[in-house]
């Protein structure tokens, strides 16, 4: 983190200025200053005017291209995102505390706003903590600076006074500002760090190059000390250690001449700065999110699923991936995908099993030897959460045993049966736990009673809950959730009618006791669900719904927990709608039994349901007929062997006549030529494994196709 550049003088560019955004001022004011507004209405700031090309390209200028947290480059290699440094609706303190109605009155103003990167402005979300009183209304007095706020503003302050960084690219506080900045944009989070490390690399190199021929003078100094620099903070703290402990005068006459001020930290000072910030992180990594005394470590930072390793649990063997976030800083979502027995269903129980904690796990009476693979003795499972330290769970055919016998994350899973509470039926009671997972494991076991939770809820918070439902049910502004005490019931107020929630389809009943069952649970510790974090597992998301609300739910679920991540599964095409691409991952079993990730997927968004049905999400050859799609499939089998013996090669022939009759192997010589072409790369790819031998073959394939399209005459060219 370094501040804008002293010599980029930027004023607030006209979209700011402008008599229209003044009009959006003047509207989020009458908004949030009617005390009498309902808890049921919802404010939409127009990023039309703070996310102007105006003001990208302002902020681009200021901070050098760079992310103004974490120094990372936007614009070429990331979507740059402007972020709202103090929130512009809506702060979350150390300790959870939720302010709503902070910090409207910023939204709009050029001073609170910085060019932010997509990780670091999902990291901080909604967080802003003070150390006193939150700044009121501009109209009741103001006073930023007397909140005493945790968070650095890159814009206003010199960053490196609270900040250092350690010879493996570690960033560690100077201060207890300098660290709550540190873990509250996740500044050390995986892949970052490396990053800096080989940045730091270049940069020793560099130095000791000029140091070694004499050349180490003002003007080399000066260049190596350039803001505009990679992780220039980094780069600037270590080449003034390196300088002063070789020439201490030529560091004096670098500051002397120098704009902004260097950083004072000796090599001995970094070494003892990162000692203590591994004794810090070991500390603050035994807490528990069931624990209200360990709130601050709980609340101080974004705990996403990023990687996840499985060896040797049930049908997988070995499988590893990372669930790559897209350009969003709404929680990224994992969609599933494969035909049965690829190990969807294994993946989110793994992921349950890690995360929920030993006390959990042993209420759920789980037998560890129904997830060891058959014939082994050991399997594990590693769910890493934005750091280098996964949560790691160790199986055998005795027990389980996990390196964090405490819940990190608020947890919920949902199998692909998903009961209803029904008359007579034993229902569970919607409490406060922080892992609710009964059902993922047993399909027999209920969801909760939802209306039953509703009213229990306080008039405040369950004006608050039926915002969030009416999204999930689709509802316009006007719309509204009734509680009907006397009754026992919800009524739902909508098109000139009142309903009760039991009244609805079952699909939508469904849909509402998970959306009931994942609130109950994130209310427990958020005061708001559109800041509440934690991590959804749904097996089967499609699960009975009608076609229309399959296309909806992903956005619909995105809307209402628009931070809580969820990993889900599904066979439907229409359940990948609202996805981003990089959220789909599919799974692929080998004939021998291994089970796989397949890598490059084309891009989901865009895409028609017969191109998802035809292409490699779903693997269909053909939607004509299933019959021509079972021919295709064996057609493809035998292509893809190495050698085939007399039986089979007959029958491969006989595949090609029975699949000629219908025409899809080309209807002229040039389409056959090109489709068997086509054909071979299909065969093959379904059994490569490797990334780069399925890349290679790719390549290969699209070489000589065009070859054998150049030298393929078109259909009436005459013969020479």
């Amino acid at each position: 983190m370094i501040g804008p550049s002293k010599t980029a003088s930027v004023e607030a560019p006209p979209s700011l200025s402008s008599a229209w955004a003044q009009r959006a001022r003047d509207r989020a004011a009458g908004f949030f200053r009617n005390t009498a507004r309902s808890a049921q209405e919802a404010f939409e700031f127009e990023d039309r005017f703070y996310g102007a090309p105006d003001v990208r390209e302002a902020l681009f200028a200021l901070f050098n291209g760079k992310c103004a947290y974490c120094e990372t480059p936007v614009g070429a290699v990331q979507p740059l995102n402007v972020e709202h440094h103090r929130p512009k609706s809506g702060a979350i303190d150390l300790d959870g505390a939720f302010s709503p109605d902070h910090y409207w009155w910023l939204a709009y103003e050029w001073e609170n706003l910085l060019p932010v990167c997509v990780d670091c402005a999902r990291a901080k979300g909604s967080r802003f903590p003070v150390a006193k009183e939150r700044a009121h209304d501009p109209q009741t007095g103001i006073d930023l600076l007397a909140e005493e706020p945790y968070l650095l503003d890159p814009r206003l302050e010199v960053p490196e006074e609270h900040i250092a960084f350690a010879e493996d690219g570690t960033a560690v506080g100077r201060t207890d500002r300098g660290r709550v900045t540190i873990e509250t944009l996740g500044l050390n989070r995986t892949g970052l760090v490396p990053q800096r490390a080989h940045v730091l690399t270049q940069m020793k190199a560099e130095w000791g190059a000029l140091a070694e021929s004499g050349q180490l003078d003002h003007g080399a100094i000066e260049r190596m000390l350039d803001p505009a620099r990679p992780f220039a903070a980094m780069t600037r703290q270590f080449v003034a250690a390196w300088t002063r402990e070789r020439d201490s005068a030529l560091v004096e006459e670098v500051v002397a001449a120098a704009s902004e001020p260097l950083p004072e930290v000796s090599m001995a000072e970094q070494r003892k700065l990162k000692s203590s910030h591994d004794r810090a992180q070991v500390a603050q990594e035994q807490f528990s999110v069931t624990k209200g005394a360990d709130k601050a470590n709980y609340f101080i930072r974004t705990r996403l699923v990023d990687r996840v390793v499985i060896k040797n649990i049930r049908g997988i063997e070995e499988l590893e991936f990372d669930a790559s976030p897209p350009a969003t800083e709404r929680a990224p979502w994992l969609m599933l995908l494969g035909e049965n027995g690829t190990g969807k269903s294994t993946i989110l129980q793994s992921v349950a099993l890690a995360l929920m904690g030993d006390a959990r796990r042993a209420r759920l009476k789980l037998d560890p030897r129904d997830y060891l693979r058959t014939g082994e003795r050991r399997g594990w499972i590693e769910v890493y959460l934005g750091d280098e330290h996964p949560v790691r769970l160790e199986v055998t055919r005795t027990r389980f045993k996990s390196s964090e016998p405490d819940p990190k994350v608020l947890l919920l899973g949902y199998g692909a049966t998903r009961l209803l509470p029904r008359p007579g039926m034993r229902g569970r009671a919607l409490t406060k736990e922080f892992a609710r997972v009964e059902n993922l494991f047993n399909p027999f076991a209920p969801l909760g009673d939802a209306t039953k939770w509703l009213l229990s809820l306080p008039e405040p918070q369950f004006d608050a809950v039926a915002r969030a439902l009416k999204g999930i049910l689709m509802l316009d502004e006007s719309a509204s959730l009734a509680p009907n005490r006397r009754a026992k019931r919800v009524d739902v107020r909508a098109h000139g009618r009142e309903d009760p929630l039991e009244h609805l389809s079952d699909g939508y009943q469904s849909v509402l006791a998970v959306a009931a069952d994942v609130m109950s649970v994130m209310l427990s510790r958020w005061e708001a669900m559109e800041v509440a974090e934690g991590t959804v597992m749904i097996d089967e998301l499609g699960a009975h719904l009608h076609p229309r609300w399959k296309m909806r739910i992903v956005s619909a679920l995105r809307d209402v927990f628009p931070r809580v991540q969820f990993l889900a599964s599904t066979h439907d095409p229409l359940c990948l709608r609202g996805l981003l691409d990089g959220e789909v991952t599919l799974l692929r079993r080998l004939p021998e039994g291994e089970i796989y990730r397949v890598e490059e997927l084309p891009p989901v968004e865009g895409l028609r349901v017969d191109q998802l049905l035809t292409s490699e999400f779903f693997g269909l050859n053909t939607t004509f007929d299933p019959e021509v799609d079972k021919l295709f499939t064996r057609y493809y089998e035998l292509k893809g062997k190495w050698e085939l013996d007399e039986v089979e090669t007959q029958e491969l022939e006989r595949l090609q006549e029975e699949l000629d009759k219908h025409q899809v192997l080309g209807r002229t010589r040039r389409e056959r030529i090109l489709l068997e072409a086509a054909d071979d790369y299909l065969a093959t790819e379904i059994v490569t494994v490797d990334d780069q031998e399925r890349k290679d073959l790719y390549d290969k394939t699209r070489a000589k196709l065009a070859e054998l399209w150049a030298e393929t005459p078109p259909v009436g060219t005459p013969a020479p």
